[in-house]
C-alpha cells in the first residue's frame, strides 16, 4: 500500500504522541516516580502505597477524559470542530509534560498535576485523531494504515529514547536532571510532529446549525451514534470484548515497569533497555499482525494476540528473574501495537458506513477509558490488599479470558449472518 501525503501526515500524529506514551509513561517516568516519591502517600485522609497511588493517578485522569470526551465528540460532530478539540487536548498534554519538569521530592503535588494534564491531553486527543481514519483510507486499507501509525510511533519513540538515554549512560548529568530534560525533549517532539500532522488533516466543514444548540446537539449526536452501534449485536459484542481485553492491556502498560522495579528489583538500565526492545518489537508486531489480518481476517489476528496476552500475565505471576522479565517483554512487545491497531481498524471497518465518526470513535474511546479506570483501580486495590503486585496480575488474565470469549461470540454472529 502506497500512502498518500495526507495518510502519511495522519500517521505522523502517532509519531508525536507516542513519544509521551512510550518514552515517559512506559520507560522514564515510572523509574523517576519510584525514586522521587515516598513509600506511602497520604491523600484525602487515605494512605496509598507508592505503586497503587501511581495507578490511581492515571485512573483519575482517564475517568475525567471518559466523562468529558463523549460530550465533546458529540459537539464536534454537531458543530464540525474535531480539529479544534484535537488541538486543544494536544496543547494540554504538552503543557502537562512540561510541568513534569518541576516534579521532585519537594513538589509532589506539581508532579501529580503534570501527570493528570499530560494524560488527559494525550488520551483526549486520540478519539478525534482516530475519527479521521475512515475518512482518509478505504475500508480495505485501514488495517495497514492503522498499523503504520503505531509502527512509526514505536520506531520514532525508540530513536527518541536512545537520544534521551545518552546523559544517563555516559553519566553526563545526574538522573534527576536527565529525567527532567527528557520530559522537556518529549514535549518539543510531541509538539512538532503533532502540529505538523494536524495542519495537514482534512479541514472541518462549516456548521450550518445554530450555535445555541451545540451542547444539546452534541448529546443528540452522541446518543444517536450509541443507538446505531448498540442496535448491531455483533458490534456490541465486539465493544464488550474490547472493554475487557483492553482493561488488561492498559493496566500492563502502566504497571509493567513499576512491577519490574518493585517486585523483581531490576536495575534501571535493564528496565530502560527492555523498553527499547518492546518498542522495536511493537513496530514489527503491528505490521506482521496487520498482514495476518488481511490474509486470515481480523478475528483470527485479534484472537491470537489476546491468547498471547493472557499467557504473558500468567507467566508474570510466576516470574522470579530478570531473564523471565525479558522473555515476557518480548511477547508483550510483539502484540502490544498489534492489539491496538487491529482494534482501531476493526472498529473503523465495522462502522465504515455509519455517519458521525467523532461520536462513534468517542464511544470506542469511552469504552477503553472506563476499562482503564476499572482495570487500574482494581489492580491498585488488590495490590494493596495482598501487599504485592504479583497476586493482582492474575486478575488481568481473567480480563483477557472474558474478552476472548466475547470476541468469539461476535465472530459467531458474523458467521450466522
Amino acid at each position: 500500500m502506497q500512502l498518500s501525503k495526507q495518510q502519511k501526515a495522519w500517521a505522523y500524529y502517532d509519531v508525536g504522541n507516542s513519544s509521551y506514551q512510550l518514552v515517559i509513561v512506559t520507560a522514564i517516568f515510572p523509574i523517576y516516580y519510584a525514586a522521587v516519591c515516598p513509600e506511602n502517600i497520604s491523600l484525602f485522609g487515605s494512605v496509598w502505597s507508592k505503586a497503587s497511588f501511581y495507578l490511581m493517578l492515571f485512573s483519575m485522569s482517564y475517568l475525567f477524559v471518559g466523562i468529558v470526551n463523549p460530550l465533546l465528540s458529540g459537539i464536534a460532530d454537531f458543530s464540525m470542530a474535531r480539529k479544534k478539540f484535537m488541538i486543544g487536548f494536544t496543547i494540554t498534554g504538552i503543557i502537562g509534560t512540561i510541568v513534569l519538569c518541576l516534579f521532585d521530592s519537594d513538589h509532589l503535588e506539581i508532579g501529580f498535576v503534570g501527570t493528570f494534564l499530560s494524560t488527559v491531553g494525550y488520551s483526549g486527543s486520540m478519539v478525534f485523531y482516530n475519527a479521521y481514519l475512515p475518512e482518509i483510507a478505504k475500508e480495505e486499507d485501514q488495517d495497514l494504515l492503522s498499523a503504520k501509525g503505531y509502527a512509526w510511533g514505536y520506531l520514532s519513540s525508540m530513536i527518541l529514547l536512545v537520544i534521551a538515554l545518552i546523559p544517563f549512560v555516559f553519566g553526563l548529568l545526574d538522573s534527576e536532571l536527565a529525567s527532567k530534560l527528557t520530559f522537556l525533549l518529549v514535549s518539543i517532539w510531541w509538539a512538532f510532529f503533532s502540529f505538523y500532522s494536524i495542519s495537514r488533516l482534512p479541514k472541518d466543514s462549516l456548521s450550518i446549525k445554530s450555535n445555541k444548540n451545540r451542547i444539546v446537539g452534541g448529546y443528540i449526536e452522541l446518543f444517536s451514534a450509541m443507538k446505531k452501534v448498540y442496535s448491531q449485536k455483533r458490534l456490541s459484542l465486539f465493544l464488550a470484548s474490547f472493554f475487557f481485553y483492553m482493561m488488561g492491556v492498559q493496566t500492563v502498560f502502566y504497571a509493567a515497569t513499576l512491577f519490574g522495579k518493585q517486585e523483581l528489583k531490576l536495575d534501571d538500565n535493564l528496565l530502560i533497555v527492555t523498553m527499547l526492545l518492546i518498542q522495536l518489537l511493537g513496530a514489527i508486531g503491528a505490521n506482521v499482525l496487520s498482514k495476518l489480518a488481511r490474509h486470515k481476517g481480523n478475528f483470527i489476528a485479534l484472537s491470537i494476540t489476546i491468547v498471547i496476552w493472557a499467557g504473558v500475565t500468567v507467566f508474570a505471576y510466576l516470574m522470579q528473574s530478570a531473564v523471565e522479565f525479558i522473555i515476557a517483554s518480548i511477547f508483550v512487545g510483539f502484540v502490544m501495537g498489534g492489539i491496538q491497531s487491529l482494534s482501531r481498524s476493526t472498529y473503523s471497518k465495522w462502522t465504515y458506513k455509519l455517519k458521525d465518526k467523532a461520536s462513534l470513535f468517542s464511544l470506542l474511546d469511552f469504552t477503553e477509558k472506563i476499562g482503564i479506570v476499572i482495570g487500574t483501580m482494581a489492580f491498585a486495590y488488590f495490590t494493596d490488599l495482598f501487599g504485592s503486585m504479583r497476586e493482582a496480575i492474575l486478575l488481568l488474565a481473567g480480563f483477557f479470558l472474558v474478552g476472548l470469549i466475547l470476541l468469539i461470540c461476535s465472530n459467531q454472529l458474523k458467521s450466522a449472518s
